[in-house]
């Protein structure tokens, strides 16, 4: 039986914007396991008392026909400054598998970087751990094709805050700057000139 991830974000004991985090749990629930049922996040996660004024704390789930583990932990942000851009034309995560082998062994290949970039068919994707955008003075954009479409991405496209766009390796420069963004890192948060990216 496949497992499943899933990393919300709780801000003072409120989950943020719970309802991507059940759709996605929802379909891939539905789509890989066959299982129709709902697996009703809202009920079954229940925030320890010692959590509820923490201000950014992450709660990570493990799940597959059942709810099967609950952790919440403080939330200290990693400093991503650069970025290696790693190539990988095969892989696939298109669901957030707890199976992350193929995903850590391209972080191993980071070298003097702080994170990999992927690049599959010579198109952006994502970092190890999060989605992208790219800001170009104006407007953010983020890679068409990721390799996990984030619930934090999702978000942000039907706020209008994102722009879908092919971005390859060559369109870097006409960016000024890259966010790195996830349910725990808001866009801008975590963001890097785009000079800090490269082979």
């Amino acid at each position: 039986m496949y497992r499943f991830i899933e990393t919300l974000c709780v801000r003072k004991g409120k989950i943020q914007h719970l309802v991507y985090h059940q759709q996605r749990v929802d379909q891939t629930r539905r789509t890989v396991l066959g299982l129709d049922g709902q697996l009703s996040l809202n009920q079954l996660l229940q925030l320890p008392d010692e959590w509820k004024n923490i201000e950014r704390v992450k709660c990570r789930i493990v799940y597959s026909s059942t709810l099967e583990e609950s952790t919440f932990t403080e939330y200290l942000p990693r400093a991503i400054r650069s970025l290696r851009l790693v190539t990988h034309d095969t892989i696939q995560y298109n669901y957030k598998f707890e199976d992350r082998r193929l995903i850590n062994h391209l972080f191993a290949r980071r070298g003097a970087a702080d994170d990999v970039l992927i690049v599959k068919d010579g198109i952006i994707t994502d970092t190890s751990y999060s989605n992208v955008a790219f800001f170009d003075g104006q407007q953010w954009f983020t890679p068409h094709q990721p390799l996990l479409p984030g619930t934090a991405r999702t978000r942000l496209l039907n706020e209008g805050i994102l722009k879908e766009a092919e971005i390859t390796p060559g369109d870097l420069s006409r960016f000024t700057h890259c966010s790195l963004i996830n349910a725990m890192l808001p866009l801008g948060e975590c963001a890097m000139p785009v000079d800090n990216i490269g082979w």
